[in-house]
């Protein structure tokens, strides 16, 4: 078994990766008859051939498992600038700022992890550091506009 290759955070092959490892690739090859070195080629970043996952088939696979139309969803929000906040995330203010408080203590043991002069990169990050603490700094990022959303909706 081959290792996957590492992602660039934000990347949309990085996104198709995230895509894929969230819903389950072998449940995506079951539900979707797509086989996996089909799904590998879509995540592969050195794919030379240019293949990239059919709008159709990522459809598709968002409808079957909306977990991951989630992970397509921040993505394109980054892209736009902007976040992705599920409907009804932080239905209380209360219940919002302990998943920002959370988040925010996820993020930052990531970050001491990382810059650890005994850790794998040394002081510096490594390229899955990197990745890891990107996600969780949008998780982060996420709950802070749930949290938002929850002291708006307040306001009505």
């Amino acid at each position: 078994m081959t290792l996957p290759r590492p992602q660039r955070p934000g990347s949309y092959h990085g996104m198709i990766s995230d895509l894929l490892d969230a819903c389950g690739r072998r449940a995506v090859e079951a539900e979707t008859g797509h086989q996996g070195p089909t799904l590998s080629r879509w995540a592969d970043p050195s794919d030379e051939n240019g293949r990239r996952m059919p709008v159709a088939a990522l459809d598709q696979v968002c409808r079957l498992f909306p977990d991951g139309a989630a992970v397509v969803a921040r993505h394109f929000a980054a892209l736009a600038g902007g976040s992705f906040v599920p409907e009804g995330a932080g239905t209380s203010p209360s219940a919002a700022c302990a998943d920002l408080s959370a988040s925010v203590a996820e993020a930052t043991g990531l970050l001491l992890a990382a810059l650890d002069p005994a850790g794998p990169g040394g002081a510096a990050m490594t390229a899955r550091e990197r990745a890891d603490l990107s996600d969780a700094a949008q998780h982060a990022i996420d709950a802070a506009r749930s949290l938002q959303a929850a002291l708006r909706e307040g306001e009505r």
